[in-house]
């Protein structure tokens, strides 16, 4: 909401919600109007724009709802639970001609559209490999003791519980650089970090046609963080998305010994940039979202105007769920048939 009021072609914004007085709470906070439920809304003839923030099992019913109303839509990951619900959803809006955009904000953070210059600059060469890895601290939002009926229950509902809710974010990342993986090796794990049980940990080897990938989902490593490592043949980028750094490591035409003694200076020097140009930043009250939320709804509304693409399309959204599915697959098997498998070589 509140990048939403900030855009400046954005003359009027409308919240509603399942429960009335949450919506009057939300629009009181920021200064925007409150309609009793959707249909209301819809029938306002006064919307644009539909943005779908409610729990994933709801979007692909919400979002065509929308759509032939005759509205763009912008909808939250995971953009559905289904690779069916996703083909419903692209070919509503197709049918419609209106634009579907999906909330992968990371892939507009600040630091990934830089890195996507550089790659277009040709400065880092050749993509090669590409790391991303996520520790995330599932007590942010399932404190110990919530029920699946409570406020967050939607959550362990999710085919795969909350990592089908978190993974989305990593596997957009990875999906810019392995547009159609040709293969995924998944495996998952239980270190019993997760006080609300089931998987916590997932691993999985991604391999395209000129690019492969390793992604890292974690609920019990720290610190938290969303980490990316590109790894080219002119120059390795490493990302830090929350904490706005990114450290470029060239390779030198000098004794090796020289060249790490260079690359230990090179990194803190950048390193300390970083950080002092973010402070800057910050005390200006200038620093941009490090989860690129304002970006990618600014960059969805201009794609209304011009009539461009969106930042992310419903066939990337698809894709995601296409992937993340497979992941979660492929861990059910490795944890039920390959234990066997050991067994029987043990023997």
């Amino acid at each position: 909401m509140p990048f939403i009021v900030k855009q400046k072609n954005v003359d009027r914004v409308i919240v509603t919600d399942f429960d009335p007085q949450k919506a009057e709470r939300i629009a009181k906070r920021y200064g925007v109007e409150a309609l009793p439920n959707f249909e209301a809304m819809l029938r306002s003839q006064c919307v644009d724009v539909v943005h779908i923030l409610t729990p994933p099992k709801t979007h692909a019913e919400l979002a065509i709802r929308a759509i032939e109303a005759g509205c763009h839509v912008f909808v939250e990951k995971p953009m559905a639970l289904t690779v069916e619900e996703t083909d419903a959803m692209n070919a509503a809006a197709g049918r419609n001609r209106v634009k579907l955009c999906v909330g992968h904000s990371r892939v507009c953070a600040p630091l990934m559209l830089k890195t996507r210059d550089l790659i277009e600059g040709r400065k880092i060469g050749k993509v090669l490999h590409v790391d991303v890895s996520y520790n995330f601290d599932i007590a942010t939002v399932l404190p110990a003791g919530v029920s699946s009926d409570a406020k967050m229950g939607w959550i362990q509902s999710l085919p795969g519980g909350v990592l089908f809710d978190l993974m989305p974010h990593p596997v957009s990342i990875l999906l810019q650089f392995i547009k159609e993986p040709l293969h995924i090796c998944a495996t998952g794990a239980d270190n019993g970090s997760n006080t609300h049980g089931g998987l916590n940990e997932i691993r999985a080897f991604f391999i395209g046609t000129e690019v492969t990938g390793f992604l890292s989902v974690s609920l019990g490593a720290r610190p938290d963080g969303l980490v990316v490592h590109v790894y080219g043949t002119k120059m390795s980028i490493h990302l830090q998305l929350p904490n706005m750094t990114l450290i470029a490591c060239k390779q030198r035409d000098v004794p090796r010994a020289v060249s790490r003694v260079l690359e230990n200076l090179e990194y803190a020097t950048q390193l300390l940039s970083c950080t002092l140009i973010n402070g800057f930043k910050f005390a200006l009250g200038k620093m941009p979202a490090p989860d690129g939320i304002g970006s990618i709804i600014g960059r969805f509304y201009n794609s209304i105007e011009t009539n461009t693409e969106p930042p992310v399309t419903g066939d990337e959204g698809r894709a995601v769920v296409k992937v993340c599915t497979e992941i979660l697959d492929g861990v059910r098997y490795a944890k039920n048939y390959v234990p066997h498998l050991i067994h029987s070589a043990q023997k």
